[in-house]
């Protein structure tokens, strides 16, 4: 012979996804407390538990630059900013990166393209975040010199002549 419950409360409820059920999920933005009242009316029982969740803070991370462009060849240094001290940083991928896991890689891109860095931020306590940013790689630029040296007499002038590609495209 067995026995249900006939209500279940979860206090506080603000959290929780269904504060009147038996298997709620909780979202808390902070440690709370949770306290549950069972009532069960056919043997007149009431009951009162509590479990408490411990909310440890995730870490906050900021990149600079976030999206840029530059020509193959060219340098850009990221860096990150993370709280709390003692976080670890990943870089995924590691392409063009002179470390995977600084806050302040150079990227030295030797293509043409682009590519999205998924930085993961792991906290001391074990909480992690994610934060993005972009790479466009163009084509470097070429140019021409036209016109090759010359001998010329002071006070004279001559005309340089450069041809360049000034379509660079990403």
């Amino acid at each position: 012979n067995t026995t249900s419950t006939d209500s279940v409360r979860w206090t506080p409820g603000g959290s929780l996804d269904c504060p009147n059920c038996l298997k709620p999920k909780a979202s808390p933005l902070k440690s709370t407390m949770y306290y549950v009242e069972l009532l069960n009316s056919k043997c007149n029982i009431k009951q009162i538990d509590s479990v408490y969740v411990n909310v440890k803070e995730s870490p906050v991370a900021t990149v600079t630059p976030v999206d840029t462009s530059l020509c193959e060849g060219g340098v850009i240094q990221y860096n990150v900013v993370v709280q709390p001290t003692g976080s670890t940083i990943k870089w995924t991928p590691s392409t063009w990166l002179s470390c995977d896991n600084c806050p302040n890689p150079k990227a030295t891109p030797t293509g043409k393209g682009g590519v999205t860095y998924s930085i993961l931020i792991t906290s001391p306590n074990q909480c992690d975040t994610t934060i993005t940013a972009r790479l466009g790689v163009g084509t470097r630029p070429t140019f021409t010199v036209l016109k090759r040296d010359t001998t010329m007499c002071a006070g004279a002038s001559f005309a340089i002549h450069v041809s360049d590609s000034t379509t660079i495209a990403y």
